[in-house]
């Protein structure tokens, strides 16, 4: 009779409902022709912990779908796990406004479930662009930490831990469509894409990556992400990807091309990073990501490097937007030397 506009009404009735424990009767509310008698039915199921919860996941009203989500997500209900994760290929027919909250219970369901059918239905909200950015970008962190689950829940926080799993599955699902998974991405998501078939170790062809470093039109976060896969995998181009990197407009690309070079030739990067570090009209962000990449070279020009920025430390000489780092970066790499400076610095302070 509410029309549900009075929510302390219907929590009331919840309470109450609930409190006489009739699930029969609450249940026999799914075909109700009022969304708000169902929406009822559901809440009142959802204290009883009643199975039945799931014939409302077909319910023809959004939220009324999504309170069920929740109900079965969240308490949880992981019998009812299954049904939820099959949602999955019911939605993403056509754009779904305010259909985040279920949509991300959904791919954690599939997530706990950690099938190769399951992967399957994640990877394809990745791919369908009527899905939110942000149920994408879940769905593509749901595959990245497929083998190695968080031990909290991926939408409630709660501590519920999982056991690691064999990558085999999700990288036997992502492999075959990496073509896709980088067509029909972009910007960060499709920088995230890249760090995932990084991750998974999946085949893929280098020749792309290295055209998209190469690429001055493209986003710098992605030729960033595009330099990193090809070092991961110490590919053939990376050199020559590296060489374009290092002589690039953008400033994050450069810093890019240090860390990668820091790896394969540690003599050529102390020099790159030297001349970044003395550069007075290189970009502030670009410093400070010499200084954490210096710390992992471990030769004798990067340590005399390292030996003068700390005592211009000592002296304060250092600009102030600079100095957290080359503090952070003395801790990283200790020596005596740098030991002494850094403590006459923070005798200073």
């Amino acid at each position: 009779a509410s029309k549900d506009e009075d929510p302390v009404l219907r929590h009331a009735c919840v309470a109450a409902l609930a409190r006489i424990g009739d699930a029969d009767a609450a249940a026999a509310k799914a075909s109700d022709e009022s969304a708000a008698v169902r929406l009822g039915a559901v809440l009142v199921l959802r204290r009883l912990n009643d199975a039945r919860l799931a014939k409302f996941l077909a319910d023809g009203d959004l939220f009324v779908r999504t309170e069920t989500a929740r109900a079965i997500h969240d308490l949880p209900l992981k019998d009812l796990y299954p049904v939820l994760a099959k949602q999955l290929g019911t939605l993403g027919g056509s754009p779904l406004p305010d259909g985040d909250a279920l949509v991300r219970r959904a791919i954690d369901a599939a997530f706990v479930l950690g099938t190769a059918d399951d992967a399957k239905a994640v990877l394809a909200v990745v791919l369908n662009p009527n899905f939110s950015s942000a149920v994408r970008t879940e769905a593509l962190s749901a595959l990245r930490d497929w083998a190695e689950p968080p031990q909290r829940d991926r939408v409630t926080g709660f501590w519920r831990p999982m056991e690691k799993r064999d990558a085999t599955a999700v990288r036997g699902v992502v492999e075959p469509q990496v073509a896709a998974l980088l067509a029909k991405t972009s910007g960060k998501l499709q920088t995230d894409a890249i760090a995932l078939v990084g991750k998974l170790g999946v085949k893929a062809d280098e020749a792309t990556f290295a055209s998209w470093v190469a690429d001055a039109t493209k986003d710098a976060n992605l030729r960033a992400a595009a330099l990193k896969f090809l070092a991961d995998r110490k590919a053939k181009g990376l050199d020559a990807a590296i060489g374009v990197a290092l002589k690039d407009a953008s400033p994050l690309l450069r810093a890019e091309a240090r860390d990668a070079l820091a790896t394969a030739d540690p003599t050529a990067a102390t020099r790159e990073l030297a001349a970044v570090l003395g550069d007075g009209s290189a970009a502030i962000p670009e410093k400070q990501r010499a200084f954490a990449t210096l710390t992992r070279i471990k030769n004798e020009p990067a340590g005399a490097l390292l030996d003068t920025w700390a005592e211009r430390l000592a002296k304060e000489s250092v600009p102030v937007e600079l100095r957290l780092d080359v503090l952070d970066a003395v801790k990283a790499a200790p020596s005596p030397t740098r030991d002494a400076h850094r403590t006459k610095y923070e005798g200073g302070i």
